[in-house]
């Protein structure tokens, strides 16, 4: 089985912890038996959820993968699937394996480290006049985001810096 996969999707874009997941499906006439009187046009095509792999796009050092991985499968029991988590890269001998191939580029393309600019500091709650931090604290004290004005959802965004001392403000920020 060949099958490429194209995503128009720029890398600029990605996460640092983006995975790329393949899950491999088989199909199957639904009920292996046939009875003698029921036609096999009327038999519908079962898809069953067979294994699974996942890599990350970005290696260790953010650096974008590139070129030819060979992946373990792992088997899938259940309907749930886990495509997280490192897992060794083979166990056993007899292990399936799919053959992943990316484009390899003629430059390296890397995962830039990210500064924190001056929009990121903590800043002192203390530091704004009392009716600001009473107006803040008051809309902390209210709790319920759906309820929220536009003009109280400004506020605590605007003055989100002062916050971060303050753990029931993270709900309403975010």
């Amino acid at each position: 089985l060949n099958f490429q996969a194209c995503f128009r999707i720029p890398f600029c874009v990605l996460p640092r912890e983006t995975r790329i997941f393949i899950l491999l499906y088989g199909t199957s006439l639904s009920g292996d038996v046939h009875p003698p009187n029921v036609p096999t046009e009327t038999q519908t095509l079962l898809e069953k959820q067979l294994a699974c792999a996942s890599f990350p796009l970005f290696d260790h050092e953010g650096l974008l993968r590139q070129g030819s991985l060979l992946l373990p499968l792992s088997a899938i029991n259940g309907k749930v699937v886990y495509p997280w988590g490192p897992r060794p890269l083979f166990e056993m001998e007899d292990d399936l394996v799919v053959l992943v191939t990316l484009p390899q580029l003629h430059y390296d393309v890397i995962f830039p480290c990210v500064n924190y600019g001056e929009n990121s500091l903590k800043r002192d709650f203390n530091s704004l006049d009392s009716d600001t931090q009473q107006n803040l604290l008051d809309i902390v004290e209210g709790g319920v985001t759906h309820s929220l004005t536009e003009d109280e959802k400004e506020a605590l965004w605007e003055k989100r810096h002062y916050l971060t001392h303050i753990p029931d403000a993270l709900p309403l920020v975010l």
